[in-house]
């Protein structure tokens, strides 16, 4: 924004700075991009409370918000968000014209961005039903995606925890990051809460597709991860066998033999466990 200058730097034609004049020698210019004229004429109390608002505003405060605000720039984190975002823009803002806000909204996946005419900088206050009504409409649009997205967050942790067991989900929560976190949650949505929870196919016959498909492709960690739930899981080991001879046939010896060294560390290990197989 404009306004948010450096405090270090002139303001105004006496060449003082913010706290050698104070707030409220300001208050009137800073208000007075707030509203358009035509607002100001029709209704001078509206901003002559707004005025007083900023009069009131401690110096050093504002003071150092300025300054914080005059080097901040967000610009590298638009891309960040990942929320339904609302952009609404007075067209005849001098501080944050609608050219800015149409910046920020290109840097945001999928934002919307609207502008209102007539409205300033507090086009909220001056255009505060037309306002409103796109918060409302923007919230109620997100609203049923927002609880579809939750439901099956909810549906595909349960169907997980199911498949892999408490002990290897609550290992992978716990270890998720602010890098990693997005991974989880896209794979607990779809994986889980799509694909392995749709009624067509039962969890035993997803697990031997699972593990006939991983060791087809060769891919060790989730073949091993894969192998071990199962067998978690009560799944014999003999089906494994069938498994792993049957992708032999069609995905090649190598990634198969892969698969049968997985299983019989699996076993091991499992066997050399029984106090915490028998509790599980």
């Amino acid at each position: 924004p404009q306004w948010f200058i450096s405090m270090d730097k002139p303001i105004g034609d006496s060449g003082s700075t913010l706290r050698e004049r104070a707030v409220a020698a300001i208050a009137a210019a800073v208000v007075g991009r707030w509203f358009t004229p035509g607002l100001a004429e029709n209704d001078p109390e509206l901003v002559a409370r707004h005025v007083a608002m900023v009069e009131a505003t401690p110096d050093e405060g504002y003071a150092a918000c300025c300054e914080a605000l005059s080097t901040w720039d967000g610009r590298n984190d638009l891309a960040r968000i990942v929320a339904p975002t609302l952009l609404i823009a007075g067209e005849q803002d001098p501080a944050t014209p609608p050219s800015t806000l149409s910046a920020i909204a290109d840097g945001i996946a999928d934002a919307v961005l609207h502008v209102v005419d007539p409205g300033a900088h507090l086009a909220n206050v001056e255009q505060a039903g037309r306002v409103t009504k796109l918060l409302a409409t923007h919230i109620a649009s997100h609203t049923s995606a927002l609880a579809q997205r939750s439901a099956a967050v909810s549906a595909g942790m349960t169907v997980r925890r199911q498949v892999l067991g408490d002990t290897h989900v609550d290992r992978s929560i716990a270890g998720a990051t602010e890098f990693t976190a997005p991974f989880q949650d896209f794979i607990t949505r779809t994986a889980w809460g799509d694909i392995w929870s749709r009624p067509g196919l039962d969890h035993h016959t997803r697990r031997l597709l699972t593990l006939a498909i991983l060791t087809a492709v060769g891919n060790e960690h989730e073949l091993d991860m894969h192998i071990r739930a199962a067998l978690r899981a009560g799944i014999d080991p003999d089906e494994l066998v069938e498994v792993f001879l049957h992708t032999a046939v069609y995905a090649g010896v190598p990634n198969s033999n892969l698969a049968f060294a997985l299983g019989k560390q699996a076993l091991a290990d499992l066997s050399a466990e029984p106090e915490e197989n028998e509790t599980t």
